[in-house]
């Protein structure tokens, strides 16, 4: 199986015209609660494929934005050429206000963070999370691939992608008791200026309409 390079990179500003409003998020979808499970096909419901040959298959999206569109955290499958094996990855994408991925043409996820960056997966693997068990990533044959755990022992009571692109498994308390920016396979300094890029563009984009 060849293996899939880690990207780093700098998000895809998408500017707002002159008089759009923005606010803050969360929009989109950017919690799940345990029990879920995912299957890595096509069929998922924000499954984009771009024009490079990348695509991705989003799970958990926090859309940056309530209008427009504009770069936004995603968690989920990702693959680039000839897509035969994917990563469980958080990345950037542009979404609308709806939470779906746009611009397949110019607005290729970029990929900031990579649990199985060593072991990609192929078609029909399973992203499961429980409450006892956290989450776990196994291939299409069933053999486990990754896996992140409470490091609290508390029960799981889900997952979400949070404003700056941290992955995090969460107690009944939304209180955190894992995180990937804890877990390594990421640059902390491409992904500090990536954060850098995101932060220094809203500022830039009022949060009421001009009067």
């Amino acid at each position: 199986m060849a293996a899939i390079p880690f990207l780093l990179a700098m998000p895809i500003l998408w500017l707002l015209p002159p008089g759009i409003q923005a606010q803050p998020g969360p929009i989109g979808y950017p919690d799940a609660a345990a029990p879920t499970h995912w299957t890595n096909s096509p069929s998922l419901e924000h499954a984009v494929n771009f024009t490079d040959g990348s695509a991705v298959r989003a799970i958990l999206l926090f859309n940056l934005y309530d209008v427009y569109q504009g770069p936004s955290f995603a968690a989920g499958f990702y693959c680039m050429p000839p897509c035969d094996s994917f990563l469980f990855a958080v990345y950037i994408v542009n979404a609308d206000s709806g939470g779906g991925i746009v611009l397949p043409v110019v607005g290729m996820a970029q990929v900031i963070w990579a649990a199985n960056r060593g072991r990609p997966v192929r078609e029909n693997s399973t992203l499961s999370l429980t409450a006892d068990g956290g989450l776990v990533l196994r291939d299409a044959d069933g053999s486990l691939v990754w896996s992140a755990e409470s490091s609290s022992g508390k029960a799981v009571a889900g997952l979400t992608i949070t404003r700056s692109g941290n992955l995090v498994l969460r107690d009944d308390k939304n209180l955190s008791v894992w995180q990937s920016f804890d877990a390594g396979q990421r640059d902390d300094a491409d992904a500090q200026h990536v954060e850098h890029q995101l932060s220094t563009f809203l500022p830039m984009i009022s949060c009421t309409s001009p009067s």
